[in-house]
């Protein structure tokens, strides 16, 4: 078989020509989608980088968002504990006071009943002796009991400093009415005779009236009150005298003893 050079020139015309076409045809979209796909997979992968720098940073910003919260719950609950026992301490604080409080009252109504007490037993005491004398010095003389409280009740303005006496002067000059307070209903010579004790230690002018009430505070007794002071003699006042001088007594009593 001989070489045939027309074939031969036909052959690589029809090859030359398949190359063009491929490459004009073919080869070319090829590579432009390959490039496209290369672009489109370099996009992603760059958006993938960017979300996951995102993410990351995101992820960052939430763990110290997180940690700041926790820090400020951790000092929210450290101040609620402190207002908590702020609170504590001050209702406590309330509470005994209020305890302090009530027993002080307490204390006090329980020394205002033994006064009470002690007042009505006094005063008993000072009506069944009074009955008593009263019953005695009837039987045995002719004065009653509140004859002899006014005579003593005249000892008590004898026996007055001549300051006290000035005192009283002072006063009288410018009262009015003279009220004078007695634990029964006198009569009217004992009424005289009070009179005549004031006229005997002070001016009585005529304009001052001299009033007569009877006291049931009194128990056996005479009391004149001139405006801020007050002269009286009672078994009551006569008590507590004795009282004080006993209380004195024994107070010195044991200050010695020491």
């Amino acid at each position: 078989m001989g070489f045939d050079a027309v074939t031969f020139l036909a052959q690589i015309v029809n090859l030359l020509v398949l190359i063009w076409l491929l490459k004009r045809f073919l080869y070319r979209p090829v590579l432009q989608i390959i490039e496209k796909r290369q672009q489109e997979v370099s996009s992603a992968i760059k958006s993938a980088d960017e979300k996951l720098s995102n993410a990351a940073a995101l992820e960052s910003e939430l763990l110290q968002k997180q940690l700041d919260f926790d820090a400020a719950k951790q000092k929210r609950l450290d101040a609620l504990d402190k207002e908590i026992a702020q609170l504590e301490k001050e209702k406590l604080a309330e509470l005994n006071s209020e305890i302090k409080f009530k027993q002080q009252r307490l204390q006090s109504e329980l020394e205002n009943n033994w006064a009470k007490v002690d007042g009505t037993i006094r005063q008993f005491l000072a009506q069944q002796f009074l009955l008593l004398s009263h019953k005695v010095l009837t039987e045995w003389s002719n004065e009653t009991p509140m004859d002899m409280a006014i005579k003593l009740f005249q000892k008590r303005v004898l026996s007055m400093s001549k300051i006290q006496k000035n005192k009283i002067a002072n006063l009288i000059k410018n009262q009015k009415v003279i009220d004078v307070n007695s634990s029964t209903k006198l009569t009217k010579k004992q009424q005289e005779l009070i009179i005549q004790i004031l006229k005997q230690s002070w001016t009585i002018y005529p304009k001052t009236k001299i009033n007569f009430h009877i006291s049931s505070s009194l128990v056996l007794g005479i009391e004149i009150r001139f405006q801020t002071m007050k002269l009286e003699w009672s078994i009551q006042s006569y008590l507590n005298d004795i009282e004080q001088k006993l209380g004195h007594m024994l107070k010195n009593f044991t200050g010695s003893e020491k």
